[in-house]
């Protein structure tokens, strides 16, 4: 038995030795996926179609939560837990699929470590006050697939950590932040779904060169995405954003750039006491906000805006007519920054935050607009001499609110609260810490507080508040006895539906018998401030005297602005009751051409709330201007005349005449075109449906009437999927099975369902339209080009574009493409290549910009191939021919003008308080106007132009002397331009259009510090990937940087050759990144160089050369059946070794048994246990050898540790 233990022992040592080499060669291919993805990409282990297998959470190993402090307990805990990876950016430590319980702690905590990890395929939760994972002075980390549920925050990156990538997690019901940065760089935030977070979704402050792409935030009871303090260059790209208070918050910023979001009932917000926190921005046209654009204007002057807009934001701007929005849902409808004599008129805002913003803007004025369920109305900060005016509508919490703010006034606004949303501390006009303010004629109604003035952070003074009517409020006035409640007499102050008093007096002390529509006591509000003389009735433009009566007029009209629906009603609102026949006499209404009369519709008429409503008997036409009028001769029920003026004298014409215009919603919704399109005969069979209708439309109505069929079968939308663009205006429906060949199909479009988001349903009944699929695929064919064909004067940093009629066969594309100047042939491999629309379009990106004034041209070769197979149709005749090419050329602009020269020289110190002039030299002969108005000199200072050399020279005479310790800097902006029209390339790169500027110092001032690095990414000697779009270079800089200059300065090659690739920067020039244009070679050293003469854009040299190295990983051999052999290789070995296992546990308890029997066996025949049992020679088995022996004699097997260890 023992030789048969021993042997069993030995086999289980060989077979342990086979599962670590096993278990290692499955630790190197970890390795290569841990080192894919510190680099901000995923590696697939396993087929490439098999994905990340991702563990549920039931599958998972619980375990205590993981603290780690420094590099040493980070080495240790990994060699304990065997983690695999050896904390190396080329192969991170990689800690997986734990469960883990955060109540006792942070599920994950790192802190204060250089080594490299990854963090995958967790599930921690019910943290309650703890954090799901909090990083910490860390560098190189991935948190990657991860679900995080109910703490306090879900992942908390603290004080600098850098390089760490937050990627495809799910967050979920944390109590304040779901993503919370402070004091850190180039984190990467990507494809993670957030939601329930009770406080902010992701949260930066203080962090630089982030990026925020393609996530999905929802519910967050505050800021989905809030970037506050000091950050710059952060990306946020792609993003979701739905149901938060605000959709992205930018607070005291610069330089980030929002591309492409889709935000849903929040919007964009921003804020911060310097114009450099707005104007930096880059906020394009892409954002959308329940699918209409978000519009960022800054720096413009005498714009009138009547496009609607999802959210408007104006930063900088001067004397700009807004009107005819119809804004609905998100955080803000228009917002202002730093803007003069902006007037807002005739919109409406419903469902939103803030209608109208307006943070440091001046005399604007705001009138005519519509507000419905909205938060608040309007909020006035630091703005002063605004004006708004008559304005109405229901808001949930504050009607008007103004923070220090100062000499605006407010009149004829009208504000009713939204009881049925029960929002706590709302008020209908709320004033904080603003001086010298009028409200008057104001109408506020059903709020908690009707007025509240309080001092914020400045104190509330010197204001004037009469002639408003507070009805039905809780809580009329909370005041302050620093501002004036009334008019003094006999004009009056306030009306208050709960005064009890009576108004049996008149006069400045109110004791001479008679009326006169004042109390005759005064009105004490809260705060012990005393409203002197209020009003019994309503205001409504007139105090009721003894001998004196109220003249009428409209207090509001309905329908206004655009879309107004065509079976609208036509709705007035008076200040008093009305002799009804007189309005119905007056009343007409026209397009134009047609009047219409009382006669053409009915009146309804209520005396109580003095409102007519007008129902035309037939419906109005679609897209009509129509201006309705009430002429003066209307009267009240005592015969006062229409004082629509507020003149205090009726029926003057035209004056009083009432009279506003509305326009009609377009048409009912129409087809434009299909996909195939009506009678097209060689239709693919793969091709997708589309239908482009001519607005937006109800995507459950369309989808419900769309089908199709071939005479014996009909399809419908659950024979595929269907997919909209942001505007719902173009459905896309892919087939879950192709189309049959060479046959004929009817689509078609129920009249009766299809409508659009009005309810309109579509324009001429059913739409139907007939195609064949093709019996054979035919020849591709080009259909356009970018640049098109004979184009002249195209940017130097063009892109080449392709446009073809099929689906292609990428590679072939790729090798027949190729463009020339007549000199040098280049092709797809001197660029990058992209393809868009199911690789029907191949644009193209040289690495290299074009010769200026050069003409090229591009020709794609017959060898390019469909999906099908066939080659191109080169000369569109139909066949598929030998040389059959496309070829089309195209001609670069003319070079634009520079600055060559100019005194002082960059950064020059030490210039004299009285120099004479500045001088500028130019490439070319410039426009003398467009320069003037470009250049700036700041601290300004005055100055007259001289062009001399032609027009090549700029003498700037200098009209007064220059500041003493003073930084000057010198700015001519991008609209410079020459003779020729071409704008200036201040920065040099080939663009026109942008600034040049240069810094000098005068006598005395202490020069700032010169450039240097202060990041680069990877660090030195980091293991890299060689793919293309895999791997960058990042340099971060202390200064902003002239670009030409270190892109001059940079270089990245190996031992033998330079490697080419392309340069982007961040908007405050302070950030540069190089992706190579070429695969790079395994196992090589590559160095990146960046010498001394890189500058920054005031002209200082960064001085020495610097350079640091990277290795590219190792050629990975093992191909996808290798690793899958394997795998099962290591299985089938853990699955032998465990029967062994047991079989060893089975021999070792039949020997023990074996043992206790001996013992007794000696013991009844008297033989000592250390007396060797003599040798009969009958049975060798029974003699076992004493060193085999345990020394127990119990019965029962004690607990084994694992013979593997593992």
């Amino acid at each position: 038995m023992s030789l048969q233990i021993i042997g069993i022992t030995s086999c289980i040592n060989t077979f342990i030795n086979c599962i670590f080499h096993a278990l290692y060669m499955k630790a190197m291919l970890s390795m290569l996926l841990a080192a894919s993805l510190a680099l901000g990409g995923i590696m697939l282990v396993g087929p490439a179609e098999s994905g990340e297998v991702v563990p549920s959470i039931t599958a998972l190993t619980p375990h205590t939560p993981i603290i780690i402090v420094g590099d040493a307990d980070f080495i240790a805990q990994a060699t304990t837990e065997t983690w695999s990876g050896f904390g190396t950016p080329g192969d991170p430590y990689v800690i997986e699929e734990y469960d883990i319980d955060s109540t006792t702690g942070n599920g994950i905590d790192i802190s204060k470590t250089n080594l490299s990890f990854i963090i995958r395929n967790n599930y921690l939760h019910d943290g309650g006050v703890n954090v799901g994972i909090r990083l910490s002075e860390v560098i190189n980390g991935t948190i990657f697939n991860c679900t995080i549920e109910g703490n306090e925050k879900g992942i908390d990156i603290q004080t600098n950590c850098h390089n760490i990538s937050i990627l495809n997690n799910t967050i979920l019901n944390t109590s304040q932040y779901s993503i919370n940065m402070i004091f850190s760089s180039y984190i990467n935030i990507r494809n993670n779904t957030i939601e329930n977070s009770q406080v902010y979704g992701v949260y930066l402050y203080h962090s630089d060169d982030c990026e925020i792409d393609n996530n999905t935030i929802s519910n967050t009871s505050s800021n989905a995405l809030w970037v506050e303090y000091n950050c710059t260059n952060v990306e946020i790209w792609n993003n979701h954003l739905s149901n938060n208070s605000i959709g992205i918050h930018l607070a005291e910023t610069m330089y980030e750039h929002i591309h492409n979001n889709t935000l849903v009932d929040c919007s964009i917000h921003i804020r911060g006491d310097s114009l450099e926190y707005w104007d930096t921005h880059k906020i394009d046209l892409s954002n959308t906000v329940n699918g209409k654009p978000v519009s960022f204007i800054k720096n413009q002057t005498g714009l009138i805006i009547q496009d609607e807009f999802g959210e408007l934001i104006l930063v900088n701007c001067s004397n700009v007519n807004i009107s005819n929005q119809n804004m609905t849902g998100g955080s803000n409808g228009i917002l202002l920054g730093f803007c003069i004599n902006v007037n807002i008129s005739n919109s409406s805002f419903s469902n939103i935050g803030c209608g109208i913003l307006t943070d440091r803007s001046n005399d604007n004025c705001f009138q005519r607009c519509v507000f419905n369920n909205v938060q608040t109305a309007f909020l006035i900060v630091r703005s002063n001499n605004n004006s708004v005016l008559n304005n109405s509508g229901q808001t949930t919490r504050h009607g008007l609110e103004i923070m220090s703010s100062d000499y605006n006034i407010f009149k004829n606004n009208t504000f009713n609260h939204n009881n049925s949303l029960n929002s706590p501390f709302d008020r209908g006009l709320y004033i904080q810490g603003s001086k010298n303010n009028t409200f008057s004629d104001n109408i506020i109604s059903n709020f908690e507080f009707g007025v509240d003035i309080s001092d914020g952070m400045d104190i509330s003074a010197d204001n004037e508040i009469y002639h408003n009517s507070f009805i039905n409020n809780q809580y009329n006035g909370v005041w302050f006895f620093r501002d004036s409640f009334d008019n003094g007499y006999p004009l009056g102050g306030n009306y208050w539906s709960d005064y009890s008093g009576t108004d049996h007096y008149y006069g400045p002390n109110q004791n001479m018998i008679g009326i006169d529509g004042i109390g005759d006591v005064g009105y004490l509000i809260t705060g012990g401030a005393i409203d002197n003389y209020p009003l019994m009735q309503p205001y409504t433009g007139q105090l009721l005297g003894p001998d004196t009566a109220q003249a009428p007029f409209a207090l509001n009209y309905t329908p206004n602005g655009t879309a107004v629906l065509i079976d609208t009603d036509i709705t007035i609102t008076w200040n008093e009751t009305m002799n009804w026949t007189s309005v119905a006499n007056a009343f007409n209404y026209t397009d134009g051409i047609t009047t219409w009369t009382s006669a053409n519709g009915t009146w309804v008429h209520d005396d109580v709330t003095n409102v007519s409503v007008y129902t035309p008997a037939l419906p109005l036409a679609y897209e009509t201007l129509y201006t309705v009028a009430v002429n003066c001769t209307a009267t009240d029920i005592i015969g006062n005349l229409l004082d629509q003026d507020l003149s205090d004298v009726g029926g003057q014409w035209p004056q009083d005449v009432l009279t506003w215009e509305f326009m009609t919603d377009d048409e009912a919704p129409y087809v434009i075109y299909t996909q195939p399109a009506d009678g097209q005969f060689d239709v693919d069979p793969n091709k997708p449906f589309k239908i482009m209708f001519s607005e937006r439309m109800n995507r459950t109505s369309a989808e419900a009437a769309f089908s199709y069929t071939d005479g014996n079968q009909t399809w419908n939308i659950t024979d595929g999927s269907a997919y909209w663009n942001l505007e719902q205006t173009e459905m896309t429906f892919t087939l879950d099975l192709p189309l049959e060949t060479n046959t004929s199909y009817t689509a078609e479009l129920d009249g009766n369902i299809a409508k659009d988001i009005g309810g309109k349903l579509l324009k001429d009944g059913n739409y139907t339209w007939n195609f064949m699929t093709w019996g054979a695929p035919p020849a591709p064919r080009i259909t356009s080009t970018y640049p098109p064909a004979g184009a002249f004067n195209v940017n130097v940093n063009t892109y080449i574009n392709v446009i073809f009629d099929s689906s292609m066969d990428t590679a072939s594309v790729e090798g027949a493409f190729n463009y020339t100047d007549g000199t040098t042939v280049w092709t797809a491999s001197n660029g990058t290549v992209d393809w868009f629309s199911e690789n029907t379009i191949f644009s193209f990106q040289p690495t290299e910009k074009l010769d200026f004034d050069t003409d090229y041209v591009v020709r794609m070769s017959s060898d390019a191939m469909s999906i099908y197979g066939m080659t191109l149709d080169g000369n569109q005749n139909g066949v598929s021919e030998a040389d059959d090419d496309y070829a089309f050329g195209f001609a670069t602009t003319a070079e634009p003008p520079v600055v060559l020269s100019h005194y002082p020289t960059p950064s020059q110190t030490g210039v004299p308080t009285d120099l004479a002039a500045i001088y500028i030299n130019f490439s070319a002969v410039m426009n003398l106007n467009s320069v003037t108005s470009a250049i700036s000199i700041s601290p300004n200072t005055p100055f007259t132009s001289v062009f001399t050399g032609g027009g090549r020279n700029l003498t700037l005479v200098l009209n007064s002397g220059l500041q003493e310790g003073a930084e000057y800097r010198i700015t001519v902006l991008g609209t410079a331009m020459d003779l020729g029209g071409m704008k200036l390339d201040g920065n040099g790169d080939g663009w026109p259009g942008d600034k040049f500027s240069f810094v000098f110092y005068t006598e005395g001032v202490e020069v700032p510090e010169g450039p240097k690095i202060v990041a680069i990414f990877p660090l030195n000697n980091a293991t890299i990937p060689v793919g293309v779009g895999e791997f960058y270079v990042g340099i971060s800089f202390n200064n902003p940087m002239n670009r030409t200059s270190v892109e001059n300065a940079f270089s990245f090659k190996n031992a033998s050759e330079a490697v080419n690739g392309t340069f982007t920067w961040s908007e405050t020039s302070r950030s540069m990144k190089f992706l190579p244009a070429t695969q790079l070679a395994y196992n090589t050293t590559y160095t990146v160089t960046l010498s001394g003469t890189a500058k920054d854009e005031g002209g200082r040299s960064i001085g020495n050369s610097t350079s640091w190295q990277y290795i590219t990983v190792t050629e990975e051999k093992t191909s996808d059946m290798m690793d899958w052999l394997m795998y099962g290789l290591i299985i089938g070995l853990l699955i032998l070794t465990t029967m062994l296992y047991m079989a060893n546990r089975s021999l070792r308890r039949d020997l023990k048994r074996t043992r206790v029997k001996l013992k007794r066996l000696k013991r009844q025949a008297g033989i000592k246990d250390d007396e060797p049992v003599k040798n009969t020679g009958e049975d060798d088995a029974a003699a076992p050898e004493k060193d085999l022996l345990d020394e127990t004699d119990q019965d029962v097997e004690p607990e084994e540790s694992d013979p593997l260890g593992l």
